[in-house]
C-alpha cells in the first residue's frame, strides 16, 4: 500500500495555524511558557483502531512523524501509538 499526499513541511498555507506551528518548531521551539494548545497540531494525523500496527508505521514514515491518534469508528480519539510501541513489540 502506497499512501500519498501532500509535503506535510509545506501543505499548510503559510498563514494557517498548521504552518505556523511547524516554523516555530523548526525555529528552534516555543518559549518556556507556551501553552500546548499554542504548539499542538492542529489537524494531527489518525488511524483506525482496526488498522494493523504496520500500517501506522507505514502512515508515521510517510509523513516523518512518531505517531498516530488511534480513533474509533465515530473518529473519537481512544489513544495514541508512537513509533516506539511498535518497534518495543517487534511487529516489525
Amino acid at each position: 500500500m502506497t499512501i500519498t499526499g501532500p509535503d506535510p513541511l509545506t501543505a499548510a498555507r503559510p498563514d494557517e495555524p498548521a504552518a505556523k506551528t511547524r516554523r516555530l518548531q523548526l525555529s528552534g521551539g516555543a518559549p518556556a511558557d507556551a501553552r500546548a494548545g499554542e504548539v499542538a497540531t492542529r489537524e494531527p494525523k489518525t488511524i483506525s483502531a482496526d488498522d494493523l500496527a504496520a500500517k501506522a508505521l507505514e502512515v508515521m514514515e510517510a509523513w516523518a512523524i512518531s505517531g498516530l491518534i488511534v480513533v474509533d469508528a465515530d473518529r473519537r480519539p481512544i489513544g495514541v501509538i508512537h513509533m516506539h510501541d511498535i518497534l518495543r513489540a517487534k511487529i516489525v
